[in-house]
């Protein structure tokens, strides 16, 4: 949120599969809770597919989408990735990027961002033909999958492509009959983070209820603009 410092809990355990169920997000090689002094609004979030449907809209993103290539494979850097993932973030977060001005710097962020993985760590690829459309990382367990990071062409927003690649994850998950897909933190207050608010199935973790549906807890429905500290941002 504008103008607030964050503080992480870091977890360690061998099950990946216990990580996210302790509502673990991945920064890096770790998987982390929030413990921001004086401030609870992060929740680590997940979507139960037993309660998952698909919207209309959903269902036109899928075809839209249908002539798209998807790529399984071990995270790597290449030209085109690497000038995917820069466009993205220079984009999605204009000037919080500007003090990346060489090469080195640059190639460096992407590594802190992306690069970092686990041993059940994948990349997720997605083709045009020879056009490198959108790109994400996701960590497989047993029982589930998170969804770590995702980047992708913002040149053709008709594809809806973070929606997308999230819904190819449920497709996923469906497809080894797994119960979640873990997509780390849901904040109502954070505009960049309330796209999650559309899927149902939804589910937040909190601490009185543990593992609780988004709509019967008091988050659904309670979001206020970032009015105090927008000046600050």
């Amino acid at each position: 949120l504008p103008g607030r410092e964050w503080s992480l809990l870091a977890l360690h355990d061998e099950s990946i599969d216990r990580l996210m169920h302790l509502g673990g997000g991945r920064f890096g090689p770790l998987y982390c809770l929030p413990a921001c002094y004086g401030c609870r609004y992060c929740h680590p979030a997940r979507i139960a597919l037993k309660s998952f449907r698909w919207t209309r809209s959903m269902r036109r993103t899928r075809n839209r989408n249908k002539d798209l290539i998807q790529r399984i494979g071990p995270v790597e850097m290449t030209a085109k990735k690497f000038e995917l993932f820069e466009t993205f973030v220079k984009t999605q977060f204009q000037t919080k990027t500007d003090h990346l001005t060489t090469d080195r710097e640059r190639l460096a962020f992407y590594d802190s961002w992306h690069l970092n993985q686990m041993g059940h760590t994948k990349e997720v690829s997605y083709w045009q033909g020879d056009r490198l459309l959108a790109v994400s990382t996701i960590d497989i367990g047993e029982r589930g999958i998170y969804s770590h990071y995702c980047y992708y062409d913002l040149t053709v927003p008709r594809r809806r492509l973070g929606v997308f690649t999230f819904l190819k994850e449920i497709e996923m998950c469906a497809q080894r009959d797994w119960p979640h897909l873990y997509i780390g933190f849901m904040n109502t207050l954070a505009k960049k983070l309330r796209y999650k608010e559309q899927f149902t199935g939804l589910e937040i973790l909190l601490p009185e209820t543990g593992w609780t549906p988004f709509e019967e807890t008091p988050l659904a429905g309670k979001a206020q603009p970032e009015k105090a500290a927008a000046g600050k941002d």
